[in-house]
């Protein structure tokens, strides 16, 4: 992972939820489980989700007080797999 730069809370965060095989998982949860700063965990979902590849049960919108569930998106997921393969074929 170190090659690609990339970051080992937010793959962790990856791993996590690509275990999960519930209905997904809070950010408190990842945090727990993964020992991560619950600010850290949560900035690394927020991320992840904008950019589709974690998604949650919530709506759009302010989120005070909810409680949302984080799942992955495998299908976006492989999709940014692929298109780091072929970035990195140079294509």
């Amino acid at each position: 992972m170190r090659a690609f730069g990339i970051n080992q809370a937010r793959a962790a965060i990856l791993r996590y939820l690509a275990q999960d095989t519930g209905e997904g998982c809070t950010s408190g949860q990842i945090a727990r489980d993964l020992k991560l700063g619950s600010m850290t965990a949560f900035r690394h979902l927020t991320e992840l989700e904008s950019l589709g590849i974690v998604v949650t049960d919530g709506e759009e919108g302010p989120r005070s007080g909810l409680r949302l569930l984080y799942r992955l998106n495998k299908e976006r997921l492989a999709e940014e797999f692929a298109n780091l393969g072929r970035y990195l074929n140079g294509e």
